[in-house]
């Protein structure tokens, strides 16, 4: 059996494995964002920085359109706005990568667990999501903020 890839975002109106999401459902449901503490890129320039923050999730059960829960997430990740690739944090299941734009920067945070289905088999789960900030003037100097939350935008399955 071909495995059955699933993609599911809060733009979706519907979501099945085993179970239907409908945009009734989703509405209803109050999704969590993860919240970045200690949030620095000392640096000081858009050209170049080492960021480092903590993310530290505790979801509810109804925060997640997904039959799969997501598990909780205590990590502390840290990575350069240079990279290409997504970095992993110090929890492995948990990458981030910041992406530079003219006078902004993203930062996406993916998180991926591998749940047991029912019959014993084994699914790979993973949600992504992204903030972006705004980096005032061209001279280099901003200080971004410490505390923001990232809202959780999409999830995918592969069972």
């Amino acid at each position: 059996m071909l495995p059955t890839i699933l993609i599911l975002s809060l733009f979706t109106t519907a979501f099945a494995l085993r179970t239907t999401f409908t945009p009734s459902k989703l509405s209803a449901r109050t999704i969590q964002a993860w919240p970045i503490k200690n949030f620095a890129c000392p640096a000081g320039s858009p050209a170049g920085c080492v960021y480092s923050f903590n993310l530290v999730f505790m979801p509810t059960n109804s925060s997640s359109p997904s039959p799969f829960p997501e598990p909780s997430i205590d990590t502390f990740c840290n990575g350069t706005n240079i990279q290409t690739a997504p970095h992993a944090c110090t929890d492995v299941s948990v990458s981030t990568n910041l992406v530079n734009g003219a006078q902004s920067s993203t930062l996406v945070v993916t998180h991926m667990w591998h749940p047991t289905l029912s019959d014993g088999s084994m699914a790979t789960t993973w949600v992504v999501g992204n903030f972006t900030y705004e980096i005032p003037d061209a001279s280099g100097s901003y200080d971004p903020p410490v505390e923001f939350e990232v809202p959780r935008t999409e999830w995918f399955a592969v069972a």
